[in-house]
């Protein structure tokens, strides 16, 4: 049987916005500021680390797991239409720099 194999790749913009939207909507908001670092790991469970400088003049650090990151990755790719199949297996992780989302189709 063939299976259908995609990477989508996003810019640390694009995680963010999905990042914002995922807690936003589950009622944990990301504090309003300007991000400081974003580190990416492809061997960690949180393979998108970012830090901020809230406008309370604090510091956050917000380090996502795979399965929350892949969540807002999917809840950007619905924001913007692209599109993704409901029973496709799907995983996330860093290749080449970037934050990937990978599917898979039998």
């Amino acid at each position: 049987m063939a299976t259908e194999y995609r990477e989508i790749f996003f810019t640390n913009t694009e995680v963010m916005r999905g990042l914002t939207t995922l807690k936003r909507s589950l009622g944990d908001p990301i504090p309003s500021g300007s991000v400081i670092d974003i580190k990416l790991a492809a061997d960690s469970d949180h393979p998108f680390t970012v830090e901020l400088a809230t406008d309370g003049a604090g510091r956050l650090t917000i380090c996502p797991y795979r399965g929350e990151l892949a969540a807002a990755l999917l809840v950007y790719c619905r924001q913007v239409r692209i599109p993704i199949p409901v029973n496709a297996r799907k995983s996330v992780d860093v290749k080449n720099g970037r934050v990937v989302l990978r599917i898979e189709i039998d």
